[in-house]
């Protein structure tokens, strides 16, 4: 499994010097940590100095010096809660003092620093290490620290690392798998890698070089930190101006701050920031599809372990869109996606298209590229497109009133081209879905995340008042369900799509707060 969050390879050069790189090898038992150190050692040798750690930089005393395998990891009991956290104050002083004295030097003079398991394997892990889980506390230190260049965790099947070395029971491997991927998604420049795969493929992508019919171009990241969201072109303003379309703005802040990011690309200023690149397996996937001259935008997506490409020609003009995966499990999301497409997108009536797809490989699709409008009020719904959304929920709709639905129509996934609106992102996409879903998930989307439509607009469109009015009529004459019934979907629909009470994300924070009001104010008007 490969994944999104890095910086770049550490062929990356700053004020004329080579840069190093700071690498932590991580995963549970069994996935070969070990194996794909040696080759990143190996491969790491031929650059520079090489500094080789085991689990912490171990500036700090160790009761035990033992840095060989561990046949029963979990074997002692934990330390209680004052001793754990003064052991984990321990250890990250350990990192602290590591970075200052041995990790950093060793990458500022353009060496690599391979560390194994590393800081985030602890709350993964805690028993290993005699810790009782302190989640908040551990990841609350782990923001004071430096971060790795590259954090890439080792990931495969539990019959396959118990098959290697059978330490810890599948429930326990389950369970530590489950909090990586979960951790892909929040810690920046984290990787998860398919273990299956040969260890030493794992060098190429976290020393590069990026391949040769790209390597030359220049690019930025905004915003300028070290885990840019976007990196962008800098070769021409042209070619600065083209790469902005990776990102279409639907907020008023974003927008301002696209606005802000198109002048810097036009006035040439963009390029005085610090200089960055894609990441290395991102140019590796769609080397094939640059043409000569061209270049490549990036995004990270917001689903882990996948980046979106916008392939741009010598002349800025955009000629594909790639979506690409770097791990089994969002491989198969994109699997999905595909399938989905060449199922259910040819069913959407005019004026709403699914777009269309030129290639499909695992980890990869290639789209041809939509050509987008901003929009004054993206969260505002023609009745067309409702209509379109009834119609696809009918063309097989089930005895119980369940249909065919996209699943996750919203206005960052709506389109609006000079004459069709484009509905992307189909790996939701299937039958078993209630009556209004599209539409109520648009609506409630843009609610909870836009502050648009305001609760008044939804509730009176519940009794054909408004825009909302109206696009609930034309769903319902195109669906075939009665309009009546929409209350009581809609409060389905806000019950079923709840985020759960213990999401930390702010967007899910504001999404389960605008649902709940939302519930309350239907209940306050019922009758």
């Amino acid at each position: 499994m490969r994944q999104r969050r890095q910086r770049g390879s550490n062929a990356v050069r700053r004020r004329g010097r080579a840069r190093g790189a700071v690498i932590v090898v991580a995963g549970p038992d069994g996935s070969g940590k070990t194996l794909v150190a040696e080759h990143l050692l190996s491969a790491a040798r031929r650059r520079g100095p090489v500094l080789h750690l085991h689990h912490r930089p171990h500036v700090l005393h160790a009761a035990s010096q033992h840095d060989g395998p561990v046949t029963e990891p979990h074997r002692q009991a934990p330390y209680p809660g004052p001793l754990t956290i003064l052991k984990l104050l321990y250890l990250f002083l350990d990192y602290a003092l590591g970075w200052a004295l041995r990790l950093g030097p060793t990458r500022r003079a353009g060496g690599i620093v391979i560390l194994e398991r590393g800081w985030w394997d602890m709350i993964v892990d805690p028993l290993r290490y005699r810790l009782v889980p302190l989640p908040r506390l551990h990841r609350l230190l782990a923001r004071l620290l430096p971060r790795p260049d590259h954090i890439i965790v080792l990931d495969a099947p539990s019959e396959v690392l118990l098959a290697r070395k059978a330490e810890l029971p599948t429930q326990e491997l389950e369970r530590q798998r489950a909090v990586w991927r979960e951790l892909a998604t929040v810690v920046p420049n984290l990787t998860l890698w398919d273990a299956t795969r040969p260890a030493e493929e794992v060098a190429p992508f976290a020393l590069g070089p990026a391949p040769a019919t790209v390597a030359e171009r220049r690019w930025v990241g905004l915003p300028p930190t070290r885990s840019p969201r976007w990196v962008l072109p800098t070769d021409t303003r042209r070619l600065a101006r083209a790469g902005l379309r990776i990102h279409r703005p639907v907020s008023g802040r974003a927008l301002a701050g696209w606005s802000m990011g198109s002048a810097l690309a036009s006035s040439g200023m963009l390029g005085l920031l610090p200089r960055t690149a894609p990441e290395p397996w991102i140019l590796d996937r769609v080397a094939d599809l640059v043409p000569v001259g061209g270049t490549i935008a990036t995004t990270r997506s917001n689903h882990a372990n996948r980046s979106v490409a916008l392939i741009l020609d010598a002349t800025g003009v955009a000629v594909w869109i790639a979506k690409i995966s770097c791990d089994p499990v969002s491989d198969a999301q994109l699997s999905a996606e595909a399938a989905a497409l060449e199922r259910y997108g040819a069913l959407l009536p005019t004026p709403v298209r699914a777009p269309r797809l030129d290639r499909v490989e695992t980890g990869l699709l290639v789209f041809e590229p939509i050509h987008w409008r901003h929009q004054p009020a993206p969260w505002r719904l023609e009745p067309a497109v409702a209509e379109a959304l009834g119609h696809l929920h009918h063309v097989e709709q089930q005895t119980d009133g369940t249909g065919i639905g996209h699943g996750d129509v919203a206005p960052w996934n709506l389109l609006r081209t000079k004459t069709e609106w484009y509905l992307v992102d189909w790996e939701s996409a299937g039958p078993g879905y209630l009556p209004y879903h599209d539409l109520f998930h648009h609506l409630v989307q843009s609610h909870s995340l836009l502050g648009r439509p305001r609760a008044d607009a939804i509730v009176d469109g519940l009794h054909g008042r408004g825009w909302v009015g109206r696009n609930l009529r034309a769903y319902a004459a195109a669906a075939g369900v009665e309009l009546e019934m929409a209350r009581h979907y809609l409060a389905t629909y806000l019950e079923r799509s709840m985020p759960a009470a213990e999401a930390t994300k702010s967007d899910a924070r504001r999404e389960r707060a605008a649902r709940r009001a939302l519930l309350e104010r239907l209940d306050a008007t019922e009758g």
